[in-house]
């Protein structure tokens, strides 16, 4: 007889900030918790206060909740010390820093008592925090299982891993216990252990498991593979563990089996080893997982959902020890190795058309292809009129390769360019010739691709020239009057189909507006919330009545902007989103910003694909600072297309040409950041503290929109924990008052929505709302930074900086990539890399009266390209 319909155990370690959400998460249970609940509480060692709000849970329910305490030994002892006292007929291994769905317990229980064949059903996660949403790899079970239960001898590949989302009977967990000697998988080996017991388990769908991904990166899945444990003891305890396991019960390794470990090995042979590691930890890893492979159905490597055809070529490669592609068959249009299908030479995957212009009398096209997977055994070309042949002219993009765990890259992420000469009545093929034996290719159209292979009717016309893709050919023809109305008819005839009504009005609105189009149309930004950047710098020089006339200038921003009614004086303002902005976007001949970001070039959001034949402007880049680091993935020409993009140092604008951006001296010009035209040195007793964000602590930007959403895990990063330390630092608060010094922390646009988790003081403000960057840096004194671009303002007024990297390590490996500007070598002011040593710094500069250093000066003076504040008008220059 049990007390209790449900045990929750609770391993508990450094978990104080999310504990009270997951225990009330079971408390508020709709089952009723004082009735049915049991909560277990086992305090691993925890070096915070958890202990405290323990007891106070336990106090309040003194029935329900039991509280154990003990010396550190993992999650695995902690569970194992948690079912010792386990009441309840179901027991669940509850992560304290996750929370269930109210009603999860009730929906189970119903099951569980229904469904006698199963030991355990496993709930459905969904994420929150760092991602939102039902998108854990294995949710495609809870999409496409029968009748809630899954039969693991008929359907292998719906694996069940983590324990935290699944009830278990208590009866069913005698004899099995968790394994102290792994920290990570531990939940794997047991979850199986208990459904191969009646090789069946339950899902139900309906009850959800609601999974932090943290937003500090500091979880034990976040550090794992990190840890010597993650690359020895898991594949050893484990998979191997888990292998015999099947050996012993079946006398082999069940297909269920052989896929739960491919699925866990797929993530690890995209996991780079540690640089630290030794060649012989290096060998023995590699060998740990080619013992595996070994044992490994070659259908079982082929199903992984979630695995490149690179990285399963290379499992393959690792358990037969030769060249695959190089004894692959050729059996058009697919090549196989020991009679599966490992490469598909017409797959539209393969072959991406991501610009698609023409340029005079020559049709650029540039793109991406994985065809180069297959080396010298593959020739691309495009096949002209009367079978001309193009050669294709290949090279690395220098990013996003597909790299396996040894450090090996097992395929460059390859860009192609072809220039094609342009005459009427030519078709243009794609071609793969692969071992003598030509495949036409079919491409698939990106963002500037114009055309679209999902459209029939799509065409684009350009230069006196109309293109359409049909049979897998692009067809070019004469643009001439009628044959572009009928097209134009066709194309909005299936956009009636697709239910893109609306889409039609636009474009019939926008061929009425272009006849009466006198002059050339620039659209400018900054945000969309705000303005004060490079992009109204220039839109006031471009208004300006001396230079207004030639050009229709226009700036977009939100009208709930503190700026609009301020931009208004200057010129016209339109809003996005508003049917105004639509029309004068598809006509524009510039778009011009001093942000990348998706919403600039593109008005009609989801929209773009049938819209993009409409887009004819060149997009120029302002830059919202100097670029410093390697953001080739980021602003590529593939990417972004830019067609001017402003630099304001030569070493900047060598980095762009030579850093594998894809752009030429045509496009990248020196002319200086506009918003540098208005620096003046105004000082007063003022300091600015201004960090750049991080992409690890941001939530997930709003179309069209320039703010995320508030993050409730914000506070608990060591990038919130170290500002808001700094700005209430008592040596530092008194430092100030001593030498007549007041301060502001400026908080990055990107998390203007945290502002209310800092705390300020009469000596140091917080600021969120937009900052006016000219007046801020006219008028500060000295300037603490960590990695954003707005120091080179500040050097360029030759006031000091101070640099704080405590989280250097981390920044590079989440936010950016090393550039060519080293802060020790190239920097304009001292590096700290501490709490202490930044206050220290800050002091000892107010100490000196804030002034800048002569070798930093020096450095300053040899930066920059220009310092005589004629940016605008040699910006302007380029857009003529």
């Amino acid at each position: 007889m049990f007390q209790y319909k449900f045990s929750v155990i609770m391993p508990l370690y450094n978990v104080e900030n999310f504990f009270a959400e997951a225990v009330e998460s079971v408390i508020k249970q709709t089952i009723g918790f004082r009735e049915n609940i049991q909560i277990i509480l086992v305090n691993d060692g925890s070096p915070d206060r958890v202990e405290d709000l323990c007891l106070r849970y336990k106090e309040d329910y003194p029935e329900n909740i039991i509280y154990v305490s003990k010396e550190n030994g993992g999650v695995s002892s902690a569970r194992n010390e948690g079912i010792k006292h386990a009441q309840g007929k179901y027991i669940n291994f509850f992560d304290a820093d996750d929370r269930w769905e109210l009603d999860a317990f009730e929906k189970a229980y119903a099951f569980l008592e229904q469904h006698n064949e199963v030991d355990a059903v496993a709930c459905r996660h969904r994420f929150f925090g760092k991602r939102d949403g039902f998108v854990h790899p294995l949710d495609y079970k809870f999409r496409q299982a029968k009748d809630g239960l899954v039969d693991i001898k008929s359907e292998h590949t719906y694996i069940q891993m983590a324990v935290n989302a699944v009830f278990f009977r208590k009866d069913a967990l005698r004899g099995i216990a968790f394994d102290t000697r792994l920290k990570i998988s531990e939940d794997s080996i047991f979850v199986t252990q208990v459904i191969l017991k009646k090789e069946k388990y339950g899902i139900l769908p309906e009850a959800v498991y609601h999974y932090r991904k943290r937003l500090s990166n500091d979880s034990a899945i976040d550090f794992s593979t990190s840890s010597r444990t993650w690359y020895f003891d898991t594949p050893e305890y484990c998979y191997q563990e888990l292998f015999k396991l099947s050996k012993k019960q079946y006398g082999t390794v069940i297909p269920y089996i052989q896929y739960l470990v491919m699925y866990d090995l797929q993530w690890r042979l995209k996991t780079l080893m540690p640089e630290n590691f030794s060649q012989e930890e290096r060998g023995l890893y590699k060998r740990y997982l080619t013992e595996l492979l070994e044992e490994i159905d070659d259908e079982i490597i082929w199903e992984q959902k979630y695995l490149p055809a690179a990285y399963k070529i290379f499992a393959l490669e690792m358990k037969y020890k030769e060249k695959v592609v190089e004894q692959a068959e050729l059996r058009k249009p697919r090549l196989f190795y020991r009679g599966i299908a490992i490469f598909n030479v017409k797959e539209r995957s393969r072959f991406k058309i991501n610009i698609l212009e023409v340029q005079g009398k020559t049709l650029l096209i540039e793109g991406i292809t994985t065809l180069n997977y297959l080396g010298e055994r593959c020739r691309l070309y495009v096949k002209g009129k009367n079978g001309k042949e193009f050669p294709l002219k290949l090279y690395k993009m220098g990013y996003e390769d597909q790299v396996a765990f040894t450090g090996k890259t097992l395929l460059y992420n390859t860009g192609f360019r072809v220039e094609l000469p342009l005459e009427s009545g030519k078709d243009f093929t794609f071609v793969a010739e692969v071992d003598g034996q030509k495949l036409r290719v079919k491409p698939w159209f990106g963002y500037y691709g114009k055309l679209d292979h999902k459209l029939s009717k799509a065409y684009y016309a350009e230069g006196g020239y109309l293109f359409k893709y049909e049979d897998d050919k692009i067809k070019c023809r004469k643009d001439r009057k009628k044959s572009r109305i009928k097209a134009e008819w066709k194309y909005m005839r299936e956009l009636l189909q697709k239910r893109k009504g609306v889409l039609i009005l636009y474009r019939a609105l926008y061929y009425w507006k272009k006849i009466f189009k006198k002059k050339p149309i620039w659209i400018l930004s900054d945000r969309t919330n705000m303005a004060r950047d490079n992009g109204e710098h220039l839109f006031r020089y471009l208004a300006d009545p001396k230079r207004a006339g030639n050009q229709k200038i226009y700036f977009v921003l939100d009208k709930k902007s503190n700026d609009f009614q301020r931009l208004t004086q200057y010129g016209k303002v339109l809003c996005p989103g508003t049917i105004k902005y639509k029309l004068n976007f598809l006509l524009a001949d510039k778009i011009i910003s001093s942000q990348a970001s998706p919403w600039v070039q593109n008005a009609f959001d989801t929209d773009r694909d049938f819209m993009k034949n409409l887009y004819k402007f060149d997009f120029v880049f302002l830059q919202h600072g100097i670029i410093k680091a390697q953001l080739s993935d980021w602003l590529h020409k593939q990417k972004q297309n830019i067609k001017i993009f402003i630099t304001s140092a030569e070493r900047e604008r060598s980095s762009l040409l030579e850093g594998g951006y894809g752009y030429t001296e045509k496009e990248i010009v020196l002319t200086g950041l506009p918003r540098f035209d208005a620096l003046k040195d105004q000082k007063q007793k003022k300091i600015v503290i201004m960090p750049t964000w991080r992409k690890t602590l941001a939530g997930p930007i709003i179309y069209g929109n320039s703010e995320r959403p508030y993050q409730s895990e914000f506070k608990n990063s060591e990038y919130f924990q170290f500002y808001n330390n700094l700005i209430n630092d008592a040596e530092l608060l008194r430092a100030l008052k001593d030498y007549g010094y007041m301060a502001d922390f400026y908080l990055h646009p990107v998390f203007k929505n945290q502002a209310v988790d800092f705390t300020g003081n009469e000596t140091i403000r917080v600021v969120a709302e937009a900052a006016d960057y000219t007046r801020i840096f006219n008028e500060a004194a000295l300037l603490l930074t960590d990695y954003s671009s707005i120091y080179f303002d500040f050097a360029y007024l030759k006031k000091p900086v101070v640099y704080t990297l405590f989280d250097v390590e981390e920044f590079y490996r989440e936010h950016y990539q090393k550039g060519y500007f080293d802060y020790e070598a190239d920097g304009f002011g001292p590096c700290c890399y501490d709490y202490t040593e930044t206050v220290k710094t800050l002091i000892a500069c107010m100490k000196d009266g804030c002034q800048m250093e002569k070798k930093y000066r020096e450095r300053v003076e040899q930066f920059f390209a220009w310092t005589d504040q004629n940016n605008c008008s040699r910006v302007y220059d380029k857009l003529l």
